[in-house]
């Protein structure tokens, strides 16, 4: 048994579309099934890490959505915001960090790889507007 949180094997895929959950960032604790999503709602905007992943029952999800769009951060850029996200919520940095490079930055390792069976692909950086330095090249596509 794995130990981490969030892993495409600890979530529940049956109930997407049907219900959307709710995270508690203050619990670090998402709630299932706690939005429901009724039939004939034309339009639904979800988030998930796994949502491009082919294991554990996600690649049924996929299926079920018209379009799974691919929010692409740099690494350095992911792991600043998710330190600071726990952070704003009490942590002190070196749990944070303990948190982050043991469990989110394998987890978001492991979201990465669905990449290529996304209907698109958005490359976001951390420039402001009007910063005109020219944007990190990355590796692959």
């Amino acid at each position: 048994m794995d130990s981490r949180c969030s892993c495409p094997w600890t979530a529940s895929t049956w109930t997407i579309p049907r219900w959307s959950r709710r995270v508690d960032r203050g619990l670090e604790l998402a709630i299932g099934s706690a939005i429901p999503v009724p039939p004939g709602v034309p339009l639904v905007f979800t988030e998930g890490n796994y949502l491009l992943h082919d294991d554990d029952g996600w690649d049924a999800v996929r299926r079920e959505l018209d379009e799974v769009w691919f929010i692409d951060v740099a690494p350095e850029e992911r792991r600043r915001r998710l330190v600071g996200r726990r952070m704003e919520h009490g942590e002190s940095r070196s749990e944070a960090e303990a948190w982050v490079d043991g469990v989110d930055m394998a987890n978001a390792s492991l979201a990465e790889r669905g990449r290529d069976r996304a209907s698109l692909v958005v490359q976001l950086d951390n420039r402001m507007p009007g910063d005109s330095r020219p944007t990190p090249e990355r590796k692959g596509r």
